[in-house]
């Protein structure tokens, strides 16, 4: 009983030393209070979990280390009055409309605020450009939301996404409280008077608190200045008694349920968030439901898009659906698995980069890079796609079959030093750029990815080939990479939505009619993907609901001759896939 006493004595004290660690000294609080100090995050904490004092982040493990700054001490107190300022006072006309719609709200406007901001880019003559040349100007562009009416907390908090995570009612937008390194953007970075800048799209945003928000009365809770993009409110820095809130007070998403001003004098109980002035500063993750993927400026729609029935977070888009032999309309295999936040690339052939920027999704967002096989069609530009991810602080995982692991080894040794000098050109730290978690699959594992619970199975093919099933929300999308006829995909993708799937000898290893009689051509195409029977009858027995073809030999498929030989086995919808497709489940 002693030793069990002892025990919990001194887990207790652990867990109070280490949220003392990120508790801001009491004799700052009412510097907090008042603006005058703010309280960072200087230290590499972990970012992988909900927690008070961080953030859930879907692409990173760890914050990186911060740059010296001298407003900053080294227990991440910022003092206000040291930290220059983009100077300026430069008028934007601001739209910003939020009207209610059956059970949402639609936030549109054009993503510039009602405030004066600073003059951007930044002036080379000016004190702030000696710590940071944001070359970005401001640039109006369509902000288009669709949040709940009503949000309801979600079963689990959901991790955040670098980009936008709510619209500001000054007309601009929120992002998390990091730069893209992974760093505490409020420690390292330099913002206006009303705290925002630009960045590379011309985005004005805020990573924390704005003195030109509404303030309200000083006496009372602080006014509504936003909404996250679950639905649920950002509230300013104050209680119901005119207190400053600090992160104490709140729950690891920086938010609690409490009484809210409403209309007409009278108050609502409900579950809101606090911008304050302690890191993460406005939302730590997401406690509600986020519909939505945020809409970027510039979008471009994919392709064709086939509708679903009922709607669902859980998508595929197939960026690429050609094979070895270069055809501008059909890029190398890869295809993009979207949740929520959550982006998984499967694969990385020829243009995928391009597929990427005509998809409008960012390396930054990348959650988790994934292979089926290392066969050079499917990862010819994991290079490039993985250097460049990290330097943006996205894809911090790698998962894939055996030789991943050697794979991603020689990239960071092969390029180190072109990514230690690519870091200290944008600030950021190379060792950060390289701390990624890597993951080696056999087939038949189960693991939990960014809120979608993810399975796998070896499938048959010249190499090692591991086909990947996402679940979330009783959804199901499975993506089946290379293969010959495989009992395992069959008991992987059992009831599925969606399965993408190697046409098989529509695809690259079909022969061209001058090969078709010669010794072994066959032979070698089945030994590496099935037949159209073998892809019709796997899709049958699985029980999937829509059989979507890819990894095509060239840019044209004559559907009119092959559907009837797959319909005569497969009974579900057929989907012969284009590049940039999306498929919603």
């Amino acid at each position: 009983m002693l030793r069990y006493t002892a025990r919990v004595l001194a887990l207790t004290a652990l867990v109070v030393l280490l949220a003392s660690a990120y508790t801001p000294a009491q004799d700052i609080t009412s510097s907090l209070a008042a603006g005058t100090m703010a309280q960072g995050a200087v230290d590499q904490r972990a970012r992988s979990k909900p927690a008070r004092h961080t953030i859930f982040s879907c692409h990173r493990q760890t914050m990186s280390a911060a740059l010296n700054r001298p407003w900053v001490d080294s227990h991440g107190v910022i003092d206000v009055a040291k930290k220059p300022r983009v100077e300026g006072a430069v008028s934007w006309s601001s739209q910003l409309h939020v009207a209610r719609q059956d059970q949402t709200l639609q936030l549109t406007g054009n993503g510039v605020p009602n405030h004066p901001t600073g003059t951007f880019p930044v002036a080379p003559d000016s004190e702030a450009f000696r710590y940071d040349r944001n070359p970005n100007s401001i640039q109006a562009y369509t902000v288009q939301y669709t949040i709940p009416h009503a949000p309801v907390l979600a079963a689990e908090p959901g991790c955040l996404p670098m980009g936008t995570i709510g619209v500001a009612l000054t007309g601009a937008v929120f992002f998390n409280a990091l730069d893209a390194p992974g760093r505490d953007a409020v420690v390292n970075e330099i913002f206006d008077r009303c705290e925002g800048h630009p960045e590379r799209h011309g985005r004005y945003h805020y990573h924390h608190y704005s003195p030109c928000f509404d303030q309200g009365d000083a006496n009372t809770h602080s006014p509504l200045i936003g909404y996250a993009l679950d639905g649920f409110g950002i509230y300013g820095p104050r209680d119901a008694g005119g207190a400053y809130i600090t992160n104490d007070q709140l729950d690891a998403c920086h938010g609690h349920t409490g009484p809210v001003p409403a209309p007409h004098g009278q108050t609502n109980v409900i579950y809101h968030y606090h911008a304050n002035r302690e890191f993460p500063y406005t939302l730590g993750c997401f406690s509600g439901v986020v519909a939505l993927a945020p809409q970027r400026p510039g979008a471009r729609a994919p392709a064709r898009a086939v509708e679903a029935s009922t709607p669902a977070n859980l998508r595929v888009i197939t960026l690429g659906t050609g094979g070895p032999r270069n055809h501008p309309e059909r890029a190398g295999p890869s295809a993009l698995v979207q949740y929520g936040n959550a982006r998984f690339l499967v694969d990385m052939g020829r243009d995928t980069q391009l597929r990427l920027q005509q998809a409008n999704v960012s390396l930054r967002d990348l959650t988790a890079l994934l292979f089926t096989h290392h066969h050079l069609d499917h990862n010819e530009e994991f290079v490039p796609i993985l250097l460049k991810a990290r330097l943006r602080g996205g894809a911090g995982q790698i998962i894939g079959p055996p030789g991943t692991r050697h794979y991603a080894d020689f990239v960071f040794s092969f390029y180190r030093e072109d990514s230690d000098y690519r870091a200290q050109r944008t600030g950021g730290s190379a060792a950060a750029m390289r701390d990624v978690t890597v993951r080696e699959l056999s087939g038949g594992e189960a693991f939990r990815l960014s809120g979608v619970n993810v399975k796998t199975a070896r499938v048959n093919h010249t190499i090692h080939t591991v086909a990947y099933r996402f679940d979330a929300d009783g959804k199901a999308i499975v993506i089946s990479g290379d293969l010959t006829f495989s009992p395992s995909l069959i008991d992987l993708a059992h009831g599925a939505d969606v399965l993408v799937i190697d046409a098989g000898q529509l695809g690259p290893g079909a022969p061209r009619r001058d090969q078709a009689a010669r010794p072994g051509t066959a032979d070698a195409v089945e030994r590496a993907h099935g037949s159209i029977a073998d892809v019709a009858t796997m899709g049958q027995e699985a029980g999937v609901k829509r059989l979507v073809l890819t990894h095509f030999a060239g840019p044209n498929v004559d559907e009119a001759a092959v559907r009837p030989r797959i319909a005569d086995i497969y009974k579900g919808e057929v989907i012969f896939a284009r590049d940039l497709l999306e498929v919603t489940p």
